[in-house]
């Protein structure tokens, strides 16, 4: 199985690439779970002063993965939506500087961890959306203090 997050310390910088690139990088629970981690090990290190977080050059995120979505009972879809808002608390908190580097789509909870970065740097081939608001969903929850 492949690693669906990648990370490189490069001095006081660590890179963290999303790499889900047949499932544009979609927040399966896996995803959500596998980036948490790795974001809460570098909090705790400390190893490096800012985090450098990316997707695929064509893909940032395109949010959650609606078929893992659908497949859930109304329970496990409330819990995975908890797990989402952990993961962006994890960034909120976290004690180096995270930055989000977006060259190409970020949609949905994708442009919501985006949104929770210290900084955003967008290529000009990046594109941002909301595409869940046409079925009245936006996962997002209060995150800041």
């Amino acid at each position: 199985m492949k690693d669906l997050i990648l990370y490189d310390c490069r001095g006081p910088v660590g890179w963290l690439t999303l790499n889900d690139p047949d499932r544009h990088n979609t927040l399966t629970v896996d995803l959500m779970e596998a980036l948490e981690t790795k974001l809460r090990a570098i909090a705790s290190a400390r190893d490096v002063a800012v985090v450098v977080l990316q997707g695929i050059p064509k893909v940032f995120s395109s949010g959650h993965n609606l078929r893992e979505i659908q497949e859930r009972d109304l329970q496990d879809v409330y819990a995975l939506f908890e797990q989402s808002y952990r993961l962006k608390r994890t960034i909120r908190e976290m004690p180096q500087v995270i930055i989000a580097k977006v060259q190409g789509i970020a949609v949905a909870a994708g442009l919501e961890l985006v949104a929770v970065a210290d900084l955003a740097v967008a290529a000009e081939s990046a594109r941002f959306g909301t595409t869940g608001i046409r079925w009245g969903l936006f996962a997002a929850r209060r995150v800041c203090s």
